[in-house]
């Protein structure tokens, strides 16, 4: 009968193996998670960043159309690409009817060009005495996110971009 002697010395060698294995499957483990939570928080501020520029945007729109009162119900309207206007009025005195124009023509090209949010589409809609300023964007999780209701006028018009829609309601 033939006995077989393990020594010590050869039972831990392998020990050091194995423990060295499992010691280099939690590093990868870990510079995977750190790298794509990295991913995820870059994605996240990106998102965040255009959300932000988008609503300051909107908001400075909602702030012209109501010093523009004479244009309220003009400005409503569906918009997906800048128009230039005809006339600048930076430093210049213009009619409320070139102000409109200007109005939009600096915030689309505020949120197409100088934000470059994808796919921008912009709804305006006047009902009464109550507006409505919408803006959709396609972001990275393609899914439609809304900071206010969708109201039944704009929400026709955004349905089908799906993305990131933002919303500002105002009275007169």
């Amino acid at each position: 009968m033939t006995r077989y002697s393990l020594s010590l010395s050869y039972i831990s060698r392998g020990f050091a193996l194995v423990e060295s294995l499992v010691a280099l499957s939690l590093m990868v483990l870990v510079i995977v998670s750190s790298s794509q939570l990295y991913s995820f928080i870059k994605q996240e501020s990106q998102y965040t960043y255009q959300q932000l520029r988008a609503y300051q945007a909107t908001e400075d729109l909602a702030r012209r159309i109501q010093l523009n009162t004479t244009q309220w119900s003009a400005y409503a309207g569906k918009y997906k690409e800048v128009v230039a206007s005809r006339k600048s009025c930076m430093n210049k005195r213009c009619t409320p009817v070139e102000l409109r124009h200007w109005d939009i023509e600096q915030w689309l090209t505020q949120l197409i060009d100088h934000i470059k949010l994808p796919q921008a589409q912009a709804c305006i809609a006047v009902q009464a005495q109550k507006l409505t300023i919408s803006v959709t964007w396609l972001s990275y999780l393609n899914q439609v996110f809304s900071n206010e209701k969708q109201h039944a006028v704009c929400s026709e018009t955004m349905a089908n971009n799906q993305g990131v829609q933002l919303s500002i309601i105002m009275e007169r």
